[in-house]
């Protein structure tokens, strides 16, 4: 299929075979906005540079490495946020909460003072009282892993080997930090409790939860792979939908408490053309990822189509700015 991309914005249009006269192919574009943080309403505009672009091939970003955007359907609206946990107004704390919410989804994380274990007579292996923080970085360093230490060699927590909180044995805790980014149903209490991964970035693809919602097992064997594996996003912050003029709010990122916007219409259309027979589709939000600090938005943009190989027939996609 020819592909034509008449706007300025990123996009590719991934095809693959599915038996011998049929082919299924999923345009995937993605818009750069940034975030003016003074408004209160139409706070996104499209920005001057497309930041983020859209790959084949892995892309690298100053947030670690976004997987290849070749998947034909994925299984909710990725959903990232770039930052810190910051306290409201600077006044330091011991804990706090974060929370995202997308039109009716919420995701609600609890971010911790730093802390290790103790050890005393009367208590055992215990943890310390957080110290206060103004501001705690929203990355896996933070979140469960590490490594840990046996018979002289370092045993890493594959998930998240640069994280903190994973022990090998009791006696080897006291001293050991614990993690600052926690879900709040599965908090650590115990020294050899293991934990899933609290993340706001790029999952990857070692997470356990991944594996359990993306793959399907029969007696051990891999039988089928879900459009869930295909979501790069941490299991908690996969959506089940994001339509424009959703509203987006994020609290306990910024020192002023909340920050929204709505999602935005895609900024284009895109027009198939079979033969004598042509259609126009508007791609659906595929995911949004917030960067705090640059003040700026991306938004993943996604149409998946299936169709059939004539010999000799013209095949089509072009994508064109949207008609006002």
């Amino acid at each position: 299929m020819d592909f034509q991309n008449d706007t300025p914005f990123p996009a590719i249009l991934p095809t693959t075979v599915l038996d011998e006269d049929r082919m299924a192919a999923s345009l995937v574009a993605r818009v750069t906005y940034a975030l003016d943080v003074s408004r209160k309403k139409d706070r996104l505009r499209v920005a001057a540079e497309p930041v983020w672009k859209v790959s084949h091939e892995p892309l690298e970003t100053p947030h670690g490495t976004l997987e290849p955007e070749t998947p034909f359907l994925k299984g909710g609206v990725d959903l990232f946020v770039f930052g810190a946990a910051r306290a409201l107004d600077r006044e330091p704390v011991t804990r706090m909460e974060v929370r995202v919410a997308v039109g009716d989804f919420v995701r609600r994380a609890v971010v911790t003072g730093n802390r290790t274990w103790l050890k005393s007579a009367t208590s055992g292996v215990h943890m310390s009282a957080p110290t206060k923080f103004v501001e705690m970085p929203l990355v896996l360093a933070n979140a469960f892993g590490g490594k840990g230490e046996w018979d002289g060699l370092a045993i890493p927590w594959a998930e998240n080997p640069d994280g903190k909180g994973f022990v090998v044995a009791e006696d080897r805790a006291p001293g050991k930090p614990l993690p600052n980014l926690e879900e709040p149903d599965a908090r650590v209490t115990a020294w050899d409790d293991r934990p899933p991964i609290c993340g706001f970035g790029f999952c990857p693809q070692t997470n356990r939860a991944r594996f359990r919602e993306g793959l399907v097992f029969k007696d051990r064997t891999l039988t089928d792979i879900t459009p869930r594996w295909f979501n790069t996003a941490f299991p908690p912050m996969v959506a089940p939908r994001a339509a424009p003029g959703d509203h987006v709010e994020v609290t306990g990122f910024t020192h002023d408490g909340s920050l929204g916007f709505e999602v935005p219409a895609p900024p284009f259309e895109l027009h198939l053309r079979f033969g004598d027979k042509e259609a126009t589709r508007t791609p659906v939000v595929d995911g949004l990822g917030i960067e705090v600090d640059e003040k700026r938005v991306f938004v993943t943009y996604r149409f998946a189509f299936r169709y059939v190989v004539r010999a000799r027939e013209l095949r089509q996609a072009t994508l064109a700015p949207r008609k006002t």
